[in-house]
């Protein structure tokens, strides 16, 4: 992938590219009616609820679940049911990895699954795992690219399946604290709609009051020039994670959330997955109205929104200073505070002397992350 338009100086703007081209062909959108649901499975007794697993064990009270003291290998699996019908689905989940260690996400949209349901969702850590690398996969009902689900039809069910994997007893056990599940129904169904969507209009009448979080900057313009325009997703995730006291290293950060099978830095799961290691509590979500986005920042939460428009799509002026008439191919930004005026404060990591606290109209977050990738967001909560 390459940006819309080369900007002029990399050290002043970098407009980075968010590695998940194969979903923005799925037409990941903001369709009339579309209805979202999360659910969050979080801590060792809501994981053991089905009592499937093997070679694991609850482990820092309840917090995590851990492999056994002598296991090199195990599992835990999760099922349930969604509130309604969904026809895409976006997982994410709280992980922790060693060296010679690693976990691998399976997932199944079967009311009771059987062997040839389940297929790989995600993998984190640098266990050599012996199973093939697939992102773009038929599934039972659809495919699976990336980090998304793809239904062509519906299902009301979803299950985890997580492997732990070490080289040995003497490497530290994977950690495993919270799976999650942000699944959509965007088929236009009134009585779902009706239901369980959330009817607020997109747009929020401006408050007259700044309300910004207080969040260090960081910036993707790194002296390593070779991948300073890919890797947005990593650095926003460092931005938003800094905000609870997580200061995290951005070249270890990108070179452990890069996936070496696409070449890219911006699989959404290994996102949260990197803020997870680095000790954060985050997970995925969408966002379809600015009430949303208000209600979740002022719980103190960062949010972490893809973004994706042409050139000449959004006026300028209600675009931070470095856009001017450019769009991008992909990008994240780090959602920190609404102002006076009901436009959004965010950090864009592109650009070290215009990046800092700058803002969006509504009307143009509605037309490049809502319209445009559906809403999707990384949410980070505080330390895990």
């Amino acid at each position: 992938m390459r940006l819309t338009s080369v900007l002029t100086s990399i050290a002043t703007a970098c407009l980075a590219l968010l590695g998940t081209t194969a979903v923005n062909a799925q037409n990941i959108g903001n369709p009339p009616m579309a209805t979202d649901g999360l659910i969050i499975v979080e801590g060792a007794n809501e994981m053991f609820g089905n009592r499937t697993n093997a070679g694991v064990k609850s482990a820092e009270k309840g917090k995590y679940i851990v492999l056994e003291s002598k296991a090199t290998t195990g599992y835990t699996m999760v099922s349930r049911q969604t509130k309604f019908p969904y026809n895409e689905l976006i997982p994410s989940w709280n992980v922790w990895c060693p060296k010679g260690a690693g976990v691998r996400l399976l997932l199944s949209t079967a009311v009771t699954p059987g062997n040839n349901d389940w297929f790989e969702a995600a993998r984190w850590g640098d266990y050599q795992f012996p199973y093939p690398v697939e992102f773009k996969q038929k599934v039972p009902g659809g495919e699976y690219v990336t980090d998304t689900l793809l239904l062509k039809g519906t299902s009301s069910y979803i299950s985890w399946r997580v492997e732990f994997y070490r080289g040995s007893t003497n490497i530290e056990s994977p950690k495993l604290s919270l799976l999650a599940a942000s699944y959509s129904n965007t088929l236009k169904k009134k009585k779902i709609y009706a239901a369980y969507g959330d009817k607020r209009p997109f747009f929020m009448e401006p408050t007259g009051k700044k309300f910004q979080l207080d969040v260090p900057y960081t910036t993707q313009v790194v002296s390593d020039k070779s991948r300073v325009n890919e890797i947005c997703s990593p650095t926003s995730v460092v931005t938003a994670i800094a905000k609870f006291g997580i200061r995290a290293d951005l070249d270890r950060a990108c070179d452990l959330v890069y996936e070496p099978y696409e070449k890219i830095y911006g699989n959404w799961i290994r996102a949260v997955s990197l803020g997870s290691q680095f000790g954060a509590r985050g997970y995925i979500t969408r966002f379809r109205n600015i009430s949303q986005v208000n209600e979740t920042l002022r719980k103190g939460y960062t949010i972490c929104a893809s973004i994706k428009f042409p050139d000449n799509a959004v006026p300028k002026d209600e675009l931070p200073l470095m856009y001017g008439n450019r769009g991008t191919d992909g990008h994240l930004i780090c959602l920190i505070g609404i102002d006076k005026d009901g436009w959004i404060i965010t950090h864009d990591s592109a650009s070290r002397k215009n990046g800092v606290a700058c803002r969006w109209s509504q009307n143009a977050m509605k037309k490049v992350w809502v319209d445009a990738r559906g809403g999707v967001g990384y949410v980070f909560t505080g330390k895990r």
